[in-house]
C-alpha cells in the first residue's frame, strides 16, 4: 500500500459518505462491517457538508486514516484502518470516532 493510493481511496470514501452513495460505502468496507453502517451513520453530523482527509499513515500491511466529517455547526473525526484482504484494493476493516 502506498500513501497516495490510500489517500485517494479515503477521499473517494469521504465523498461517497457526503453524497449518500451507499453502494460505494459498502464496497469500501469489508463485509463484516456492513451491519454497523447505521450506527456509524448516526455518529456523523447532519446535514453532512464535507469530508476532509486529515492524515494518512502507511504501515506494514495496513494503513490508518483520519477523516473529519462536518456539518455547518459540528465536526467529528473518524479513524479508519485499511487493509487489502483480497478484494483487489484496500478496504476499511475498522472505523470509529477518533
Amino acid at each position: 500500500m502506498e500513501t497516495e493510493q490510500i489517500r485517494t481511496a479515503a477521499e473517494a470514501h469521504g465523498r461517497a459518505v457526503v453524497n449518500g452513495d451507499i453502494e460505494h460505502i459498502k464496497a469500501d468496507l469489508v463485509d463484516e462491517l456492513h451491519p454497523h453502517i447505521p450506527a456509524v451513520a448516526g455518529a456523523v453530523p447532519q446535514p453532512l457538508q464535507s469530508a476532509t482527509v486529515l492524515s494518512v499513515d502507511v504501515f506494514e500491511g495496513y494503513a490508518e486514516t483520519v477523516t473529519a466529517y462536518a456539518s455547518p455547526d459540528r465536526s467529528v473525526e473518524f479513524k479508519s484502518r485499511w487493509e487489502d484482504r483480497g478484494a483487489g484494493r484496500p478496504q476499511i476493516v475498522e472505523s470509529a470516532p477518533a
